[in-house]
């Protein structure tokens, strides 16, 4: 850790070697999906939230069995892990610590990957665990199959579920509505903050690459475009988080508007 903390210059070869372990990641979901009979339709890269992301188009991975499916979302982590113990014994070899930091942040981004609050790698395996298509289209149906009104009208939108699943999917809900409405107030609340952050940081950036330039210091280039460019992919990913969210509240608001005049009119 000390060797990139006091080299910035092995800030670029770190994000280079990480780059790379994400596009190796993205081949161990379309190995999974062509080990199981299916076949991937693509991989690129976008904005996913509010971050950057490599993706991979694994929809032929519906037509496979659970298991397959379970495997293909997994295949990342395998690949990620096989990654990063390339790294570990390249580090044996040459010595050379910020290979270590690769495989620590790896493997922090293999954790943050399984965390099933959002559509990433640990939610698409929870779902295909429990038979569910996609937590998040099936939420409003499944609470409309708790309530007491459709004890008595069967809910066609719903799936079967058996027990177990029925218990899974109540703590899931559970859980995930309080923590990502938790993030969205402290997002909304903090984005004044964090516009105003970001502003000065680029304009930091903006500095530190007339600097370089002037010097000559390709290096302290590419660093701060880099730094530029992720700061500008973030905010541009807030906002459209942003944008969404508020399209779709007022789409509801307006559908529940128009229903209750026509039943009025009715």
């Amino acid at each position: 850790m000390q060797s990139v903390l006091y080299a910035p210059g092995l800030a670029l070869p770190l994000l280079g070697v990480l780059f790379v372990s994400g596009v190796f990641h993205e081949f161990g979901h379309a190995a999974a999906l062509r080990y199981g009979g299916g076949r991937a339709r693509g991989m690129g890269f976008g904005l996913y939230l509010v971050y950057p992301a490599l993706y991979t188009d694994t929809t032929d991975n519906y037509r496979l069995g659970r298991w397959a499916r379970v495997r293909t979302d997994l295949g990342g982590f395998y690949f990620h892990l096989i990654f990063a113990l390339g790294l570990v014994a390249l580090y044996v070899l040459t010595g050379s610590e910020f290979l270590l930091v690769a495989v620590l942040l790896i493997n922090l981004d293999i954790v943050y990957q399984c965390l099933p609050f959002v559509r990433f790698d640990g939610y698409w395996a929870l779902a295909d665990v429990t038979g569910i298509p996609d937590f998040f289209s099936q939420m409003g149906a499944f609470l409309r199959s708790m309530s007491s009104v459709s004890r008595w009208k069967r809910d066609n939108h719903l799936p079967d579920l058996k027990p177990w699943v029925r218990t899974v999917f109540a703590a899931y809900v559970m859980v995930t509505v309080p923590v990502l409405s938790l993030l969205l107030f402290v997002l909304i609340t903090r984005l004044p903050g964090i516009a105003t952050a970001a502003w000065d940081s680029l304009l930091g950036q903006a500095a530190v690459f007339s600097r370089a330039l002037d010097d000559g210091y390709l290096v302290g280039m590419a660093l701060s475009t880099a730094q530029m460019l992720i700061l500008g992919l973030q905010m541009l990913g807030i906002t459209y988080l942003l944008y969404s969210l508020g399209r779709r509240l007022v789409g509801a608001l307006w559908n529940r508007i128009g229903a209750s005049r026509r039943a009025e009119g009715a």
